[in-house]
Formats: structure tokens, C-alpha cells, sequence
């Protein structure tokens, strides 16, 4: 037990999967038959959060001395989301004399390799696999060239490495001075690992032994970017340095070509502070009859250029649904979720962000929920990124259901529906609605189901929230085994980020959702998820044919050739803007937007009215027996939603009353 020989396994020395935030830390894995370690799954969540750090992989309890694993160090695979070393000059692994590797990436993204030691292992430092293959299938050892703008696709997403064009001691004496250049995905700002190395490998790229610091690089409109940093360690001269890229969402690259160390290069000038985000405070408070919680996110550093910042409500761990003294806000009924992207422009340095509060009539005391910011570009997170936000509750006893009075009912339709405040032309119109019919008492009902009807109908939410669900059935079909497109948690943000500053009838609006509209497509095809199910490499007719299939669509000859022409020709569909704009083609559809009608319509009394979707608590069974039983009777009724009794069911409801009040 003394950590100097082999008692491994016969296969791997850890082997895991379809895990979450798991640690796996200060332990020696050495000596097994198999893998180091092996994280595997079936999904982009599984072993989400998992962190490894700080062990020893392949070597002796020193540190120093071979006692290698047969395989790989690590092996992970259909999974995502993890980070293998540190981010702060802490965390990292060494992970040394591994017959077959260091670190291997299979069907695996998001998944940070960053400031270990990784050195004299019998294969590549970190090998990613390319699309279609992996471990098992003998898919290792050839380092994986760059393409131009990073738009291959396989093991983090075969993230391009960086290209060192020199190294040299710093002219100023201290220090080692590298320069170089990164192609990859535009618009983006990356993170450079450099190392040190006794030797090279002997594919002549890595693997990286010694951490010696980082730096970030910003990539342009031309997917192009350079570097010339000033690292503190000094590297004797001839040794060879190694780099890695690591982007924002967290893919790692393989390990850059060696570049030995030379004589003095020039030290870079001083450049301007990085831009960094935070909030302006640790915590907020709001009174309970204030309509919103303010949020104020503020930029420092060098405000030149633009940056980005992504932000996220969150419950408390432990909130309960409704009307419970625990301290903890719900989402459900005391804030809306409020989640998306800030935008900063050159020379902004401040930006506001607004919750919307749900003033129920619930003596429940003080509640907290959690503000997050998350994922920057073209900027680095400060050291406020987290707040508490207190809602000051406004009851001393408990009072009368306030969904019960039109004002409230109204307001909160804006807010559960198109995710933002009224305006107030819209507020007093819905009100009237209500309160000017005649004969009273009698006809309140049928004007308050018309009025909570109508936010579905609305070319607002027929643009926005409905545009969000189409996109998701044009793109992946149904979720398996159910059968609706898209989940509460997915919509809520696109929903948002579609809708964000769009008023219908006020302003230039229909300019502002067209722009919403463009962006969100362009995004969306972007995502991990989307690259996955749709290789770039496929032609353009079969990736119109298999989107036109997902939405359940037998296109005209005309809509499939307007879709495949938004390529131009071209032999590939790598280009981001045309898939965005076929996509769209797709989901505007008005053959899919027919017959998703209903069942989007059934979705959205769940999503909006509930907080949930079908098959969660406290439904039943937790099944879609409710959703299904609501789409027959639409159907049956012809999208008749009065005579179905649906809105009507929905709004009297108790779980939806409950939201607000006894």
C-alpha cells in the first residue's frame, strides 16, 4: 500500500456513468489493465458538473514515477459538461506513462482540459475523436488538423488548437514570451493553456507537462486571431512549448504543435484591462407590491469592443411550490424565470435587468431566490457574478385571491405569456374587455376565458413563444417517448430571447422581432445539440429533407427548393447564416404551424397557467394523460377552446388558483 505498485484492476480503475456533479479528487489511479478513469453516458447531461482534479493518473504516489495505466488516463464519452483540471492555477492532474494516451474524447463536448500535467504517455496528450467514432472502435493516435472557422464536428467538437509562431525569452529578462495565432469559430473569445515540456511527443504535438499560465484571445468576423503574451516562468532555451484552446462553452483542443524555445523576443506591449462583468451588488431586495426586482449588471476594464453575458434566476435549493413560510421564493408563483443573454455595445458599461414579482395574497414572510451571471464573451466574469434577491413579503394575514381581479388577471397574462410587463394601452384594453361587458355577472367568464385565449392568439406570442416551439419540432421531432417538442426549461429562455424588446403596435416592432428572429435562428443552429443532429457535412437537400421530416412536413416542391436555394449552391451545409435561414423556412411553415396548432395550444396552458410541463408534479401519474385528454377535446371541438372547456378548466383550476392566493 506504500503507492509505488501496481495493485490495479483488471479493467479500468474507475468506471462510471450517467452521473452528475460528481468529484473525483486526490486520488492515485494507477496500475489497472484498462482506463484511468472511464465516464461514460447517453446524453449531453450525463456526468454534468462532474469535476477531476488534483489525482494522479499513471503514475506512482510521487508523481514522478511510472506506474502506468494500460489504456488511456481518462476516457469520457457521451457525456458533457465536466472540467479535468483547474481554471486558477489549481486542480490540475497529472496524468503521466498511460500505455495509449492521456486524455480521450469520444462523443463528448463541453468538457474542459485545462492546466493539468499531461506527459510520456504511450498516445496522444489529449485526443479527440472524430464524429462518428471512438475508443472502441480503434479511432486514436492521429492528431486531428485544423479546418478553417473550426466547422468540423467529433469529440469537443474538435476544437481547433492554437499555432505558436514563436517563442523566446522575454527582452525584458523575466519571463517567456509566446506569439502565434488561433483559427476558429468567429466572434468568440477563447483561453490559451501554455506548457513546458522536457520533450516533445512523437506525433510532434504536446503533450504539455508544466503549466506555465494563460491568456485569452479574442476571434473576429474573419474566424481568425493572434497572440503575443508574456508568460512568468522562464523556459530554457530549446525546451519546446505546447498550447491548448478552450471556448467559452468549454471544448478543449489537442495539444498545438511543439514550438521550441529560442532566443529574446520583443515583450508585448501593456494592453488595456480586460473587460469584466459583474453585478453591481451581492444582494437586492424588492417589496412584494413592486412589479419588479431591478438588476444592474456593470462592465469595467476596456469597454471598446462589444461583450456578452448570460444571466439566470434561479429557486433556492429546497423552495417550495406555494405558500409555505420557508424563507425560499418559488418560481412558480413569486417570480418569473428570467433567464437570457445581456448585450453590451462599445462603451456601454451598465445594463438593467428587470424580474417580474407575482404579488400574491400569501402571509409567507420574506422568500429568496438566486441571480446568476454565467458565460461571458469578450470579457471575463468579476467577482460579484452572484446575488441574492429578497422579496419583502406584503401580508400580514392571508387575503383574498387577487387572480380574481381583472387588473391582476390581466397583468399577470403578459407575464406568464409574452414574459414581460404590459404596456399600458394593452393593460387597460384586456381590462375593459372584462369590465365593460354587460350583463354582469353573467358574461365575466366567457370575457375572462376570451381574454386569456387571445394571449395564445396574438402575434406576439404567435411570433415569439410559438416561432420557439415550431423551431424545435422542425428540428428534433418530439422529445423521445413524449409527445411534445420542447420542455418548459428550454422554452422559457428562447422564448425570452426571441421576444426581448418587442411590443407589438409600439415602436418599429415588427423591425425589432424580424432582428430577434434572425439572431435566434442563427444561434440556434449553433448550439451543440443541433451541430450533432446536423453534421455540416450533409448536402443541402438532406439537411431540408431530414428538418421538413422532424416537423412531420410533406413540403410543396416549391417550399423544399426555397429552403435547399438558401445554401446557393453550395456542396455543404457549414454555413451558419443559411442553415439559420432554412431552419426558418422550416418552422414558418404554414402546413406545420396548422397542424401544431392545438397541441402547442394544449402545451401552452401547461407552460403558462401551470409553470410546468405535463408530466410533472402534481400531475397524476406524472404522465400526459392530462395533455393528451385536452388535445382530444380541442380536436374534437375543431380548436374550439370555449366549447372544449379547456381555458376555462385551466384558469379555475385549483393548482393554477393556488399560485396566487387561497
Amino acid at each position: 500500500m506504500s503507492g509505488t505498485a501496481a495493485l490495479g484492476n483488471r479493467q479500468a480503475g474507475i468506471n462510471l456513468g450517467n452521473t452528475t456533479n460528481s468529484l473525483f479528487a486526490d486520488n492515485l489511479i494507477s496500475g489497472n489493465q484498462g482506463y484511468g478513469i472511464h465516464l461514460y453516458g447517453i446524453s449531453a447531461s450525463a456526468n454534468q458538473g462532474t469535476l477531476i482534479r488534483n489525482n494522479r493518473i499513471g503514475t506512482s504516489v510521487s508523481g514522478t514515477s511510472p506506474l502506468g495505466n494500460g489504456e488511456v488516463g481518462i476516457y469520457i464519452d457521451g457525456t458533457g459538461g465536466m472540467v479535468i483540471g483547474g481554471t486558477d492555477g489549481t486542480g490540475g492532474n497529472t496524468i503521466a506513462f498511460n500505455n495509449r494516451g492521456g486524455v480521450y474524447v469520444g462523443l463528448a463536448w463541453d468538457s474542459a482540459i485545462r492546466q493539468n500535467a499531461i506527459f510520456a504517455n504511450g498516445g496522444l496528450g489529449i485526443d479527440l475523436a472524430l464524429s462518428g467514432c471512438n475508443y472502441i472502435l480503434g479511432c486514436y493516435g492521429t492528431v486531428v488538423p485544423n479546418d478553417s472557422c473550426d466547422a468540423d464536428n467529433g469529440g469537443n467538437h474538435l476544437q481547433n488548437y492554437p499555432v505558436i509562431t514563436g517563442a523566446g525569452a522575454a527582452s525584458s529578462g523575466s519571463g517567456t514570451v509566446v506569439q502565434g495565432t488561433l483559427n476558429t469559430i468567429a466572434n468568440k473569445s477563447y483561453v490559451l493553456d501554455f506548457f513546458a515540456n522536457d520533450n516533445c511527443d512523437a506525433s510532434g504535438y504536446g503533450e504539455g507537462q508544466t503549466f506555465i499560465g494563460s491568456a485569452s484571445v479574442n476571434i473576429g468576423n474573419t474566424c481568425d486571431g493572434t497572440f503575443h503574451v508574456l508568460l512568468p516562468a522562464t523556459v530554457v532555451v530549446g525546451k519546446p512549448i505546447t498550447a491548448t484552446a478552450t471556448d467559452p462553452e468549454g471544448n478543449t483542443s489537442e495539444f498545438s504543435e511543439c514550438a521550441p524555445v529560442g532566443g529574446p523576443l520583443p515583450t508585448p506591449s501593456p494592453t488595456p484591462t480586460p473587460a469584466i462583468v459583474q453585478l453591481s451588488a451581492s444582494s437586492y431586495s424588492v417589496n412584494e407590491a413592486a412589479p419588479n426586482a431591478a438588476i444592474t449588471v456593470s462592465r469595467t476594464g476596456d469597454t471598446s469592443g462589444p461583450s456578452t453575458v448570460g444571466y439566470a434566476t434561479s429557486d433556492t435549493s429546497g423552495a417550495s411550490n406555494c405558500n409555505v413560510n420557508s424563507g425560499l421564493a418559488s418560481s412558480r408563483c413569486d417570480y418569473l424565470t428570467t433567464i437570457g443573454t445581456l448585450h453590451f455595445a462599445a462603451n456601454e458599461t451598465s445594463k438593467p435587468i428587470t424580474i417580474p414579482i407575482v404579488d400574491d395574497a400569501y402571509a409567507e414572510g420574506s422568500e429568496n431566490l438566486i441571480f446568476t451571471l454565467n458565460s461571458p464573451t469578450g470579457a471575463t466574469l468579476g467577482t460579484t457574478t452572484s446575488a441574492t434577491v429578497t422579496i419583502i413579503d406584503n401580508e400580514a394575514t392571508n387575503g383574498a385571491n387577487p387572480i380574481d381581479v381583472s387588473s391582476f388577471f390581466v397583468r399577470q397574462h403578459y407575464v406568464d405569456f409574452l414574459n414581460r410587463e404590459p404596456d399600458a394601452s394593452g393593460l387597460s384594453f384586456w381590462i375593459g374587455e372584462i369590465e365593460n361587458c354587460t350583463p354582469k355577472p353573467q358574461c365575466t367568464e366567457i370575457k375572462r376565458i376570451n381574454v386569456s385565449a387571445a394571449f395564445f392568439l396574438s402575434i406576439e406570442f404567435q411570433e415569439t413563444g410559438y416561432l420557439v416551439y415550431r423551431m424545435y419540432k422542425a428540428s428534433y421531432a418530439n422529445v423521445p417517448a413524449t409527445p411534445v417538442p420542447v420542455r418548459l426549461i428550454e422554452f422559457l429562455p428562447d422564448t425570452q430571447q426571441i421576444g426581448q424588446g418587442v411590443v407589438v403596435g409600439v415602436g418599429n416592432w415588427q423591425a425589432q422581432l424580424e432582428a430577434n428572429k434572425a439572431a435566434f435562428a442563427q444561434a440556434f443552429v449553433t448550439r451543440s445539440r443541433f451541430i450533432t443532429a446536423y453534421p455540416t457535412a450533409l448536402v443541402p437537400a438532406q439537411f431540408v429533407d431530414s428538418v421538413f421530416s422532424n416537423a412531420g412536413v410533406t413540403p410543396s416542391t416549391t417550399d423544399r427548393n426555397a429552403a435547399i436555394t438558401e445554401f446557393g449552391g453550395a456542396a455543404d451545409t457549414a454555413n451558419t447564416a443559411a442553415r439559420g435561414r432554412a431552419l426558418r423556412r422550416v418552422a414558418e411553415n404554414s402546413i406545420l404551424n396548422q397542424q401544431e396548432t392545438n397541441k402547442a395550444f394544449v402545451l401552452m396552458q401547461y407552460f403558462g397557467y401551470l409553470r410546468r410541463n405535463p408530466n410533472d408534479a402534481p400531475e397524476p401519474g406524472l404522465n400526459f394523460n392530462g395533455y393528451n385528454f385536452w388535445l382530444g377535446k380541442l380536436n374534437q371541438f375543431n380548436g374550439n377552446f370555449v366549447n372544449a372547456e379547456m381555458v376555462r378548466a385551466f384558469i379555475v383550476s385549483g393548482e393554477y388558483r393556488q399560485r396566487f392566493g387561497q
